[in-house]
């Protein structure tokens, strides 16, 4: 548990939490293989101006493959840590960049920031969450 709360605190502080080895390296090649299968296949829902390619329907497409990083072994503790079990998935991307990838810091999720805000207007509103897991 200690560790768990370190991790915790180091989210809290940081912002973000890395976690080494968190897929097997087989798994990784096997998840990318299928990525750029979907490339091949026109999956992709678009390609922006900095090199993100990005897929949405690969859970539905794929769900045997994919299903098993929606609360991973890996992250799963730390999501129930942090939120407890009451998590909702809302999306499900994957992304690749096939070229140049032009990409520089960016902040996510600029709304949230708002939303945050705004709970303080009404008597009932709970304030807002959103958490990436992102698998590299």
């Amino acid at each position: 548990m200690d560790d768990l709360n370190e991790k915790l605190n180091q989210l809290e502080h940081e912002g973000f939490i890395l976690i080494k080895g968190a897929l097997v390296p087989e798994e990784t090649e096997r998840l990318r293989e299928r990525i750029f299968y979907a490339k091949e296949q026109g999956w992709q829902e678009g390609l922006n101006t900095v090199g993100n390619m990005w897929f949405d329907t690969l859970l539905d497409r794929e769900p045997r493959l994919f299903g098993p990083l929606v609360g991973h072994p890996s992250v799963a503790p730390i999501l129930y840590a942090m939120m407890g079990k009451q998590c909702q998935l809302r999306s499900y991307r994957a992304h690749i960049n096939p070229g140049k990838y032009l990409q520089e810091w960016h902040m996510d999720f600029y709304g949230f920031w708002n939303e945050k805000r705004a709970t303080g207007d009404h008597r009932l509103a709970v304030q807002p969450s959103s958490i990436n897991t992102t698998f590299y």
